[in-house]
């Protein structure tokens, strides 16, 4: 299946990049507020359309995993504890987002990626505080939620 999508794979996955991946790092070193507002509402309306796309699918492309699905995931498994927080991403949590927190969830669990995570590093500041304690204002709890049930009311 993966080599009669390739195309459409590989459009996806520049997608992701160009509209997700980049753009929380384009918010981050934003220069004015127009800049900033301009990434960060790009980055929520990525997010929006792929909670779309994951409403009546499994995975990005049906029901198997392909490359769209990990590139998306390396940004998901940052984005509650980094991009939200140190970026100020801050629209609404990857949580927040059934389809695309199970999407997350599902991949974290294949055999070998949760060896590949370190989510504890991701939960620390550049300076050494703990975002996950609530060192940021107004974050506090931004990374919470099972990273292994597969309840569709997982918030906990």
């Amino acid at each position: 299946m993966q080599q009669d999508l390739a195309e459409e794979i590989d459009s996806r996955t520049q997608h992701i990049f160009d509209g997700l991946s980049n753009a929380v790092y384009r918010a981050a070193k934003s220069q004015g507020q127009d800049e900033y507002n301009e990434a960060v509402d790009l980055v929520f309306s990525i997010l929006d359309g792929l909670e779309q796309v994951l409403n009546d699918q499994a995975v990005l492309f049906g029901d198997d995993l392909t490359l769209a699905d990990i590139w998306l995931f390396a940004t998901f498994v940052r984005f509650d504890t980094v991009y939200a927080t140190h970026f100020r991403c801050t629209q609404k949590r990857l949580i927040d987002d059934p389809d695309l927190w199970r999407l997350n969830r599902h991949i974290f669990q294949v055999r070998g990626i949760r060896q590949t995570v370190d989510r504890q590093g991701h939960a620390h500041s550049r300076d050494g505080r703990d975002v996950a304690d609530g060192a940021y204002p107004g974050v506090e709890g931004f990374h919470g939620g099972s990273w292994t049930r597969t309840g569709q009311s997982d918030t906990g």
